[in-house]
Formats: structure tokens, sequence, C-alpha cells
């Protein structure tokens, strides 16, 4: 994102000199570097990327990395961060007093589990000591005399936070892996270290540490701003209750992964994807905001570093700032068209008030006796590039009940858009109820105690796009009625 914003933004290590309004007749020496300046519209001369401009961003990203390495708030850190794993690690993970396997997926969820409140701390702290480290000390009025672009400050110290994210990261897959081999494990799969965590964890993170530095440029004060991005991270634990639990809602989230041995990560990379795009875009819109923003010399109102923001970007900043919002909105309606239009979603109220209805509904055939499968013939056919599976079934059904079974509900199985059918013998399928996915089966002649008949289901399930949440689990109404069935 840094690279991007680098390459793309213009001007990185602009040095501008003003310009006499009036002509000159002094020619600019042919040996100098006047080839590589330009001229605006308001009459400032400005330079492009350079070696120059490159050795200041190396040399300012150095120092601030010594920072906050060689600060002992790390080292306090690490020790914290082992003492977190070591309490997970040394304890069962199974069921009943059991030990699990260090397998790595296990340790992945573990150092997330360490990391996931530990990282918002260090977001929160280290993204306003690193933003006001030369006002706080009195020598911001001198370090920003210095003929140095904002653009190295800013990306100089916005790569020191995530370096500290980075290798608290490094730190704790040593100590997982170290817990693996002296247990007798040796299938280490640094494949899955590396992609869980960077791409499912340390991203995200990076792009709440834009965030947290967006905060900080826009207040008075490094309190302010840590006080802005606590409330953000609070009021995100309220979201879903409030109905906004979609992760197109929630800055840099994105939908929970599984990996499997069998599938690996399966769809999850794809649509983790998505949303690191949409969120990524605003991130580099944010990022380049607050570079427009950021504070030089003697502090000033927001409001009149808010009048300079072109006069920042340039034409080049303005088109790139136009380009990302561009994808943000487009990776956005993608996302919305694959979760809520292909698929339903549901917020959790929602989800709850259909679960009750459906119980209302239906409850009173909780008891109700239904037919038997007692012998099956399948055939299956997977698809897996198309994420299908057409499936038929010939059964034998005995009504091992005491009473006469005039009609029985059959729920239909979710992701099945195209086509499901049951048939036995003397009965047919009624009309399906759309909200709640049932449809009675009815007798013609009714199956009596003991009688035994044939039937065929049929069923093309398929999931088409991908969905904001995966409903692993059965509706509860569903199953307390038709476990049976």
């Amino acid at each position: 994102m840094g690279v991007l914003v680098m390459w793309f933004f213009g001007g990185f290590g602009r040095s501008m000199s003003l310009r006499g309004q009036r002509s000159t007749k002094k020619k600019i020496d042919a040996s100098s570097d006047s080839a590589d300046l330009a001229v605006n519209k308001d009459g400032l001369f400005h330079k492009g990327v350079t070696v120059a401009s490159w050795s200041q961003f190396k040399s300012r990203t150095l120092f601030e990395l010594k920072q906050v390495i060689l600060d002992p708030a790390f080292f306090i850190l690490c020790g914290f961060m082992f003492l977190l794993l070591a309490g997970v690690l040394f304890e069962p993970m199974g069921m009943f007093g059991s030990r699990y396997l260090p397998l790595t997926y296990a340790m992945v969820e573990v150092i997330r589990g360490a990391m996931g409140m530990l990282s918002m701390i260090i977001i929160t702290y280290y993204s306003a000591e690193v933003v006001w480290r030369e006002r706080s000390t009195g020598m911001g009025d001198i370090i920003d005399s210095m003929p140095v672009s904002n653009l190295v400050y800013w990306m100089s110290k916005l790569v020191a936070v995530w370096t500290i994210l980075v290798l608290l990261i490094l730190f704790a897959i040593a100590v997982t892996v170290s817990f693996q081999l002296l247990s007798g494990y040796h299938n280490i799969e640094p494949g899955q270290y590396l992609i869980s965590l960077a791409l499912f964890a340390a991203l995200p993170w990076m792009m709440l540490t834009v965030l947290a530095f967006f905060f900080q440029v826009l207040s008075a004060n490094k309190y302010v701003g840590m006080a802005l991005f606590v409330l953000f991270i609070l009021s995100g634990l309220a979201m879903e209750g409030l109905g906004l639990g979609h992760n197109m809602l929630r800055f840099s989230k994105s939908p929970s992964f599984i990996y499997s041995d069998m599938n690996g990560y399966g769809t999850y990379l794809v649509r983790h994807g998505w949303y690191m795009l949409y969120w990524g875009s605003l991130s580099l819109v944010m990022s380049m905001i607050a570079y427009a923003l950021w504070q030089r010399g003697p502090q000033q109102k927001l409001s009149s570093n808010i009048q300079k923001i072109g006069y920042q970007l340039g034409p080049t900043g303005k088109w790139t700032l136009a380009g990302f919002f561009t994808i943000f909105v487009l990776s956005g309606s993608f996302i919305y068209y694959n979760t809520s239009i292909l698929n339903e979603y549901l917020t959790e109220d929602q989800l709850n008030e259909r679960r009750a209805q459906y119980e209302k509904k239906y409850a009173a055939w909780i008891d109700d006796a239904v037919p038997t499968i007692v012998d099956m013939a399948v055939t299956i056919d997977i698809y897996p590039r198309q994420r299908k599976i057409v499936g038929s079934a010939e059964l034998v059904l005995v009504n091992r009940s005491p009473h006469i079974i005039e009609r029985f509900l059959v729920s239909t199985p979710g992701y099945t858009p195209a086509h499901i059918s049951v048939e036995i013998e003397g009965g047919h399928l009624g009309k399906i109820h759309e909200q709640h996915q049932i449809r009675w089966f009815e007798f013609d002649r009714p199956m009596l105690p003991g009688e035994s008949r044939t039937g065929r289901y049929e069923v093309v399930r398929q999931q088409l796009g991908f969905v904001d949440k995966d409903d692993a689990t059965t509706d509860s109404g569903k199953w307390h009625i038709y476990q049976q069935c």
C-alpha cells in the first residue's frame, strides 16, 4: 500500500522554491538538475522522485525504526506476547482436558487470539507517539524546517508502526514453531503461517494503522487522536446490535475463513481479496488526504489545512485519489451484489425474528410422526469449479409409528436455486414457503402404520457468488422440529 502511494502519488521528495512574479533574464545553468524541475500554475518549482528523496526516506525510516524497536516498551510487548502464548499453549486445548496435536492451523488461531487486543493497543499507542514525537519534544519547528517532503515523514512513521506489528507476529511464530518442534510435530507448514497471518491478520491491522494516523492528523493533540481511535474500536462492538454488522460497514473487516487440509483456503481467499481491495482502496484515500493535511511549522487550524489539500496533492495526486476512490466504489458494488443480491443477508435481529416466526408457525407439528428412511441408493455428482452438487437417491420409507401419516414437512437445503424434488408413492410435494424454505408433502393415500413405500429424492445445490456471513449451523427451529426426518 505504501509503495502504491509513493509511486502514483507524485511529488515524493518534493523540493519547492518560489519563483518571483517578474521574469528574470538569468538563465539556469544547463549543468544543473533543471531538467527535473517543473512549474505548476501557482508558479512553484517542484521536483519529482529523485535519488536524494529515496535516500531521505531510507534515512528517516531507519531513524523511526530505531526509536520504536530499541525502546524498552517493545521488549515489554515481546515478553507480554510470550506470556499470552505460553498461557494457551501449555494448557489443554481439546475436549475433556485432552490435548490436540500442535497443528499449524491451531497455532495460527492461538497467535491471532493473542494479537487481537494487543494489536489495538500497539496501534493506538505507537501511532500517537510517532506522529507527535517531534512536537512533544519541542523539536517540531526545527525538523519541519528541513528540506524534506511531507511524504517522507508520513511514510517513514507509518512503516515504523507496521514494522512493530510484523516483528511481533514473527516473534509469535518463532514461539509457536518452537513449541511444535519440542512437541515432536514437524509438519510446520510455513505457507499457512504466511497466508493466515499476513493476509488475514497483518493486512487489516495495517489498514487500522492508517486510520489511527488519520485520526491523529485531524486532532489537536495526540490524546484526542487516541480517544477517537478507541471510540471507533468500541463502536465496532455495538454495530451488530444496531443492524450494521455487514463487513462492508466495519473498517478493515472481512468474513471469517476456514482452513482445511483437504481444501486449503477454498474460495475464502477470493472473498477476502475483494474485501481487502475494498478497504485497501479506502485506506489509500485516507492516507493521501492525511498526507495533504500533515502539519508543518506552527500549529494551524484544521480548516486552514483542509483548504490546502488541493495544492498539496497537485493534479497527479487528485487523479490518483479519484482512481482509488473509484476502486473503492466498484469493489464495494461487487461485494454488495454478491452478498445481498445473489445471496440473502440478514442481520442478527432479522435472523432471530425469522427463527421465532418459524417456531411459532410450525412448532405445533414437532411431535408428528414422519416416515423413516430404511434404505437408500445415493448418486452424487460434484462440480468443484462450479461449486455445485447434483444428487439423487432411491428411497425406501417405512411408517414405524403407531399413527397414520397424512402429511409431513420437508425443509429445503440451502443453496438450492436450481432444482429439488421429493417423490413418494401416493403423495405429492406442495408449494414452498419462500421465507422459511419449507413445504408440506401430502399423501393422497395416507401412510398406514408399518407400511413401506418407495420414493426418489433429487436436488441440485449450487452457491452463487459469496456471502458475508457463513451460517454453518442448522436453523434451530428446523433442527428441533425435523431432526428425525
